[in-house]
């Protein structure tokens, strides 16, 4: 029922938050109506059950993540440190992007080391995230690397389980943690 509600630009954003039918956006034979619907979904489900059951405010959920993912152009982030990224054919506008976005995750990065690294037992990828190093921090670098960051744990756990596993886990090392180096709240 929630699926009939979205308009189709809504559905195939929706559908694009799978990493394997992202994927399969460009292969040559392109996924049809069924997998676009299978994949949006399972996403529809995740915030179904995050929103308690609740119709209206998971319809109103998805239709910020629908947003959100436009805006932040998450389909550019998953772009950033592929070495065959011309296959994805950006426009020139998203190569644009796609370089800023690069300078301010790899600047975040540097100020604090997280990786995607193993699984548990039931292939959930283990994002580990270790102490800060340097406080300052522009709000949209720190915005950009979490979502790049928690996307592609989300993708490892989607490929390794083939598709049954939609968690993952993350890991806080506080080793070092001092907490002058944290960024602002408002990030």
């Amino acid at each position: 029922k929630l699926l009939d509600e979205m308009s189709t630009e809504e559905c195939e954003e929706l559908a694009l938050s799978s990493y394997t039918y992202w994927l399969a956006t460009f292969d040559e034979i392109q996924p049809d109506r069924g997998m676009q619907r299978l994949a949006a979904l399972k996403d529809i489900r995740r915030h179904y059950i995050a929103e308690n059951k609740k119709y209206d405010s998971t319809l109103e959920r998805l239709r910020q993540t629908c947003r959100l993912r436009r805006d932040n152009t998450i389909t550019v982030l998953r772009t950033l440190f592929a070495d065959n990224f011309d296959q994805f054919g950006l426009t020139a506008n998203q190569l644009a992007i796609r370089a800023e976005y690069q300078v301010l995750v790899s600047e975040e990065l540097a100020k604090q080391n997280m990786v995607v690294r193993g699984y548990d037992r039931e292939n959930r990828a283990i994002l580990y995230k270790l102490s800060r190093t340097k406080k300052d921090t522009l709000e949209l670098a720190y915005t950009l690397t979490q979502l790049y960051l928690i996307d592609r744990a989300a993708a490892a756990s989607e490929v390794v389980s083939r598709g049954k596993q939609d968690q993952v886990v993350v890991v806080l090392v506080f080793d070092n943690y001092l907490r002058s180096l944290s960024p602002p709240l408002s990030t």
